[in-house]
């Protein structure tokens, strides 16, 4: 099989102008904005149509929450982080620090407003800024400052202890200067585009909108034409022309209540039920069953 992604990667290559990009021909496939850049998206779309679907995509879950509600806190520790822990072959995860907060443009920066104060909003940037800063080990993180009594107080000894490369100062240098600002502000925007809207946190979402359903473009290939806006108002498909593998990335679940509470009572028996590939021997286990909480917006 690899070396039929080989020869379609050659085959690809042989077709395109030699158009400088950042990514190397193994890569050129594996996202939209991979195709766009080095102007291979017809002849990605084209090969994905002919290939079979040999690789499975991993359960991608994203959590909105806020650093201090008590019930992202509870299922962000007792069902999210065990879940990764056991079953981060098959599935990926997307932390988005701001749920029930509003944000405000005073002129020059973004002003936040959290349900539980001003050191909710800190803990929101501290954990925001860590996300932004510290990759692979950004979870475990995160997940430490979660389960300690203290968040904001244990952000430093978390990150110390999982990640001792990153400095706490330029975290910090994150937290109060600019950088943060627009990137909880990324997070404000996230959030607020979610559809369904959210009501409360912790607000689950299962395999949700792919990179090819935010950006807004035009893809014509050969017989057909999609057009999509990132609010996803507008969607104008000839699903009968589409590729598989296109069609699988534009209609996916978002969010429903069924979900949500499938997510908050056993996570990983819905992750394990979800995933499309062989089963991981963990999946065998007994399911983990936890309580749910909510912190609702006002």
């Amino acid at each position: 099989m690899n070396g039929i992604i080989l020869l379609t990667l050659l085959t690809i290559w042989s077709n395109v102008d030699c158009t400088p990009c950042s990514y190397s021909p193994s890569q050129w496939c594996t996202s939209v904005d991979s195709a766009i850049e080095c102007g291979v998206l017809k002849q990605c779309l084209e090969a994905n149509a002919t290939m079979p679907n040999t690789q499975v995509q991993p359960v991608q879950v994203e959590l909105y929450f806020e650093s201090l509600c008590p019930g992202c806190r509870l299922f962000l520790t007792s069902q999210l982080f065990p879940t990764w822990t056991m079953l981060q072959d098959i599935m990926s995860v997307t932390l988005v620090p701001y749920g029930n907060a509003h944000e405000s443009f005073d002129g020059k920066q973004y002003q936040f407003t959290c349900q539980h104060g001003e050191e909710e909003c800190l803990g929101n940037m501290i954990e925001t800024c860590i996300l932004n800063a510290t990759g692979s080990k950004a979870f475990q993180i995160v997940y430490c400052m979660e389960a300690s009594t203290d968040v904001i107080k244990a952000g430093e000894k978390c990150v110390a202890l999982y990640d001792p490369n990153t400095k706490w100062d330029s975290i910090m240098t994150c937290v109060k200067g600019d950088q943060g600002n627009q990137l909880m502000h990324q997070n404000a925007v996230k959030t607020g585009a979610l559809k369904p809207a959210h009501d409360y946190v912790p607000w689950i979402v299962i395999n949700g909108v792919s990179s090819l359903r935010r950006n807004i473009f035009v893809v014509c290939v050969s017989k057909f034409t999609v057009l999509l806006t990132a609010s996803s108002k507008v969607c104008h498909i000839r699903q009968s022309l589409l590729p598989r593998f296109v069609i699988s990335r534009i209609f996916v679940q978002e969010h429903t209540d069924d979900l949500q509470k499938k997510a908050t009572s056993s996570l990983f028996t819905l992750i394990c039920s979800m995933w499309k590939g062989p089963k991981p021997e963990a999946c065998g286990a007994a399911p983990m069953k936890r309580h749910r909480s909510y912190c609702h917006d006002e």
